[in-house]
């Protein structure tokens, strides 16, 4: 087998017939960087993600489909619910997801203080339907 290194470490697969004789600790030793080196690149990429807005982004995208899919459910359908019922619920969770990358981002607090407002007045409108009964 070839020998593959990662960051300076063996894999799992490589070196396996060097562990068979070491000591137990030693062999939990390797588990544990190798599985720190993975834990350290998927902390990596997500945080790549993140900073780029690409995460949100897929997230602000499904939102808005949501939207769209609810929006023609119920035009083409009378049997389906209102989009009214379903709208602050959604908005406020865009409102969030924006709030949240611009947090991540660094943006002016004001930006983000206005993300959250809004999010907080659809909150506040969608418990007013609830209250009413709709």
């Amino acid at each position: 087998r070839p020998n593959t290194y990662v960051a300076g470490l063996h894999t799992e697969k490589a070196g396996q017939e060097e562990e068979k004789g070491a000591p137990a600790r030693i062999r939990q030793r390797r588990g544990a960087t190798l599985r720190s080196v993975e834990n350290s690149r998927l902390i990596v990429t997500m945080t790549a993600l993140l900073q780029s807005g690409a995460l949100i982004a897929v997230i602000v995208l499904l939102i808005a489909v949501e939207i769209v899919v609810l929006y023609r459910r119920h035009h083409t359908t009378a049997t389906s619910a209102s989009i009214s019922a379903f709208l602050p619920n959604l908005l406020a969770g865009l409102f969030l997801m924006c709030g949240i990358q611009l947090a991540i981002w660094d943006a002016p607090s004001t930006a983000l203080l206005g993300c959250l407002t809004i999010a907080g007045l659809c909150h506040l409108f969608e418990f007013r339907q609830y209250w009413r009964g709709r």
